[in-house]
């Protein structure tokens, strides 16, 4: 039985991933991809996943055609989040997001949630 609150989509994404830089001396920062993301949170390949509690920052970044179409010009949208790593794996990790998210083009401009 799946308990998962939201519905997941397997969607692959370039997504960076950046340590919480309130426990780091110095920022880190890594690129990745998505195998799958949902309202709730993304599943991340890496080779070495983070600890579970791990606080990070990520930019989901979306190059969708019907997305380009609607504002008007071909840009790409990045969706920052901060997130936590719920669980590790050999493949990755799960990174469950916080509320607060903000969409913006590269150039940018953007709205907050």
């Amino acid at each position: 039985m799946d308990r998962r609150k939201n519905r997941r989509y397997d969607v692959d994404l370039f997504v960076s991933v950046e340590l919480d830089k309130d426990r780091h001396n110095s920022s880190s920062r890594f690129a990745s991809r998505t195998t799958n993301v949902s309202s709730g949170g993304a599943y991340i390949v890496a080779d070495a996943p983070l600890k579970e509690g791990t606080p990070v920052q990520l930019e989901l970044f979306l190059a969708v055609e019907r997305l380009l179409s609607v504002i008007g010009e071909k840009q790409r949208v990045k969706v920052r989040v901060k997130g936590e790593v719920i669980r590790s794996g050999d493949y990755g990790m799960a990174v469950r997001f916080d509320r607060g998210y903000k969409f913006t083009t590269l150039s940018g401009k953007g709205e907050s949630n």
